[in-house]
């Protein structure tokens, strides 16, 4: 028998000693059909570029706001650092950087000629695994290795896992309550 998912969202915004994971205790995160819908609605945004059926624009309920003690956390992880490869090998730095220099070079000039107004480059990286990840610990080796990210471990039935790093707040404001409310992008 399957245990049954809990929607959630555990965030980290930079340089803060504390994490707050917003679990949604009942149902799952709200589909919204446009950006316009999020007026009067709380909740974690997991927010998609393009909105479509494949990749829906999500509010998790913030039903449950759990503070975490991130130095607590961090201080607990294991010290092997053996659960994901975190450094690729000279060759591959080479190789990611030429990469990179390419594709930054294609992407000045399309700015540069006003063929768009901005462009944001970006990268995946596939890593073979020897055991299953443990998210919520990568979630905390994330936030130890970049303390200056905002970092997002977000799981949904509708989007499945995802681990987010990123370097800025698009947008940010604060509930009634003081807790912090967010607009990302995925």
């Amino acid at each position: 028998m399957l245990a049954k998912m809990t929607d959630f969202a555990l965030f980290r915004e930079p340089h803060a000693t504390h994490a707050l994971r917003y679990v949604q205790t009942q149902g799952e995160a709200q589909s919204l059909p446009n950006y316009d819908a999020l007026n009067n609605v709380e909740g974690f945004v997991f927010a998609p570029f393009t909105i479509s059926d494949e990749c829906p624009l999500l509010v998790i309920a913030s039903n449950r706001v759990e503070k975490l003690d991130a130095t607590a956390h961090i201080s607990r992880l294991p010290q092997s650092g053996n659960e994901v490869p975190t450094e690729p090998n000279n060759k591959e730095k080479q190789s990611i950087s030429t990469s990179y220099q390419q594709c930054f070079r294609s992407f000045h000039q399309e700015l540069m000629q006003a063929r768009f107004a901005k462009i944001v480059l970006s990268r995946t990286e596939d890593v073979a695994l020897t055991h299953a990840a443990d998210a919520e610990q990568l979630f905390w080796r994330a936030c130890q290795r970049y303390p200056r990210s905002f970092i997002a471990l977000v799981c949904t039935r509708k989007a499945g896992t995802w681990l987010m790093l990123r370097p800025k707040c698009w947008c940010k404001t604060t509930h009634n309550d003081g807790t912090p409310w967010h607009w990302r992008a995925r």
